[in-house]
């Protein structure tokens, strides 16, 4: 599996693809609306321009941004490392290693948004987010943004993880 660790492509899937996105869906709604009513006077247009956009940071952009940073500050100077012969997690947070055996963990718990849990279309746009909560058997708990390791169900035995919904995913 090697080292997972914040990296710059963390963001661009976490944010940067979002908000390219979010961007996309304003342009061809506005597009649409030119198209469908006709030239609008400039002042028209403008204040429908900026309606539509101060509803998208309201509505959209302002969650987005705050899970985001969220999630970056508790993952920054975060890196896991999974030896799989041996079948043990090495956690390195901010510098205190702890090295944990997969038959120490009593639980992953993943929380995620409603969309994802129910495998629906995420109109929210922060909806892929999510974090695991691994809870170890002598009662520490560590929890690990989806900045950092994002397909912890992928890697880890199905036996031990447990999927939780949570409205906003804030760790």
């Amino acid at each position: 599996m090697g080292t997972k660790t914040y990296t710059p492509q963390s963001r661009r899937k976490y944010l940067d693809f979002i908000l390219i996105k979010l961007f996309l869906i304003n342009a061809i709604v506005l597009g649409g609306l030119w198209w469908y009513v006709g030239p609008l006077s400039g002042v028209v247009f403008a204040k429908i321009i900026m309606g539509t956009w101060i509803y998208c940071a309201i509505v959209f952009v302002t969650p987005l941004l705050i899970l985001f940073f969220n999630h970056k500050t508790k993952a920054k100077g975060m890196a896991i490392f999974l030896e799989k012969v041996v079948n043990v997690l090495i956690f390195d947070l901010k510098g205190i290693k702890s090295t944990v055996a997969i038959d120490d963990i009593k639980e992953i718990t993943i929380c995620m948004s409603p969309p994802v849990f129910d495998k629906r279309i995420d109109w929210m746009m922060w909806g892929i987010y999510s974090y695991s909560k691994f809870e170890l058997k002598d009662g520490n708990i560590v929890v690990v943004s989806c900045l950092v390791w994002d397909n912890v169900e992928e890697v880890l035995p199905p036996s031990l993880i447990r999927r939780k919904k949570v409205w906003f995913p804030m760790m």
